[in-house]
């Protein structure tokens, strides 16, 4: 596996080698930057092959507390004459977030030493959180799948089960977890006048319909999943629609 960064150019597009094969081999990873502010860092590389992103720091400078707490070298090397410390100092960069990315998939791993470098990728794009500046999409050129969460991806890597509950769904959703567990949960069938009927899909290797969930007339539930449990009180009314998929 070959976790790699976007590069610090600030450039639109401009995903550079290694990183840049991530669109070609899926166990290439592309990570890009975010900063303190849990934003895209203006300084990281963005483009369709960005994977993942995480925490790199604000800026190009030295000494910044924005940035990221790091050891550094303890003899003179280049960095020191643009300002840098050795032994510890703030730095920046994707050279910054790529480890944590690298370190997450180490955990992963360890506790479970099955998963292939494809399975991996996919596990830390599932569990990456989708922060505000992706506005609501799944996938952005700055972000990738999301900004990293090492727990999330732990969950994932063991497949434990993530719950998806206590709530109605009004507007589309797409749900990615390797575990889910759907309880009280309404999926809308719209208004007949403003608000459409909603879809909720749930990509899972497992998916459990726990209880008390129902899928209004005009919605749909669309579930692709190996191993589906139907528990009790699952409603899917007249005109509603259920799909279920094997992967």
């Amino acid at each position: 596996m070959i976790v790699s960064i976007t590069h610090n150019d600030g450039i639109k597009n401009g995903v550079r080698y290694p990183a840049k094969y991530s669109e070609d081999y899926d166990n290439v990873i592309a990570v890009a930057a975010t900063d303190h502010n849990d934003e895209h860092a203006s300084y990281s590389n963005t483009g369709p092959q960005v994977n993942i992103s995480a925490p790199g720091g604000y800026n190009i400078k030295a000494g910044d507390s924005r940035n990221i707490y790091s050891t550094m070298p303890n003899y003179d090397v280049e960095l020191n004459k643009e300002g840098f410390k050795q032994n510890y100092d703030y730095a920046p960069g994707t050279s910054m977030a790529a480890p944590q990315v690298t370190a997450t998939a180490a955990l992963m791993l360890t506790v479970n030493p099955d998963l292939t470098p494809a399975q991996i990728r996919t596990k830390l794009q599932n569990s990456a959180d989708k922060v505000p500046g992706m506005g609501g999409n799944n996938h952005t050129e700055k972000y990738g799948y999301g900004r990293l969460n090492a727990h999330q991806a732990l969950i994932e890597a063991l497949c434990l089960p993530v719950y998806f509950e206590d709530q109605i769904v009004f507007f589309d959703k797409t749900i990615f977890r390797c575990h889910t567990v759907v309880r009280n949960v309404t999926v809308y069938g719209g208004d007949g006048w403003i608000i459409p009927p909603a879809t909720l899909t749930i990509n899972s290797e497992i998916t459990r319909i726990q209880d008390n969930v129902t899928v209004q007339d005009g919605a749909k539930l669309i579930i692709n999943a190996d191993n589906v449990r139907i528990d009790k009180n699952f409603e899917a009314e007249l005109g509603s629609e259920l799909v279920i998929n094997p992967n």
